[in-house]
């Protein structure tokens, strides 16, 4: 089964455990059996381990063109759900590495523009009603990108279904999801000549 959902890019990882006792004293020993998730994924070191810069979707969130443009202007991208400090959430956007490549991803509209995180020690969570709370205390969680190419609006997106027949790849299923580099490079370059024509 893991296999099977690994060939589908379905992160995968089975732990498995083996009860023992020492004494009076009972404990169980963990261990990977079967692993196919990548380590940004579901983080099992006590450590940041260094990994080379990929592509990644990010799904900006809300597929609305103000807040699209706010992005764009802030030179941002975010994450929500609690929107609490030390949330899961926030080791999304803590996960990105210095010139990690992000291809925005805009619900029904999809690719809708691209950046290189510069700097993953930018990250911030704003505090609810700050000015830069545009969406009612959802989407606090914020982190610097530098924009390459964007989409004047939402509809000027590559949609997600040319992007399945053109490049193989297909919508993100969460907030951050990996994209194969020859396949996302093919992709950026399509961005940039449909957003910066030269």
């Amino acid at each position: 089964m893991g296999e099977w959902l690994s060939r589908a890019d379905v992160a995968f990882r089975c732990i498995e455990y083996t009860p023992f006792e020492i004494g009076e004293q009972r404990f169980l020993s963990f261990s990977v059996a079967f692993d196919r998730a990548p380590d940004f994924l579901y983080p099992l070191a006590f450590q940041n381990r260094a990994r080379q810069p990929t592509h990644f979707w990010h799904n900006i969130g809300r597929a609305d063109e103000g807040w699209w443009d706010f992005l764009k202007k802030q030179g941002e991208i975010s994450t929500g759900f609690e929107n609490q400090p030390g949330y899961e959430v926030a080791r999304i956007l803590k996960s990105y590495v210095a010139g990690d490549t992000i291809i925005a991803y805009a619900k029904s509209f999809g690719a809708v523009g691209w950046g290189v995180i510069e700097s993953p020690t930018s990250y911030r969570l704003i505090q609810p009603g700050d000015p830069a709370d545009r969406l009612g205390g959802k989407h606090l969680h914020r982190l610097s990108i530098r924009w390459k190419a964007v989409a004047p609006t939402l509809r000027g997106g590559i949609r997600p279904e040319k992007i399945r027949e053109r490049f193989d790849i297909y919508h993100p299923v969460s907030t951050s999801v990996k994209i194969d580099d020859r396949k996302a490079q093919r992709l950026v370059l399509a961005l940039t000549e449909k957003f910066n024509p030269t």
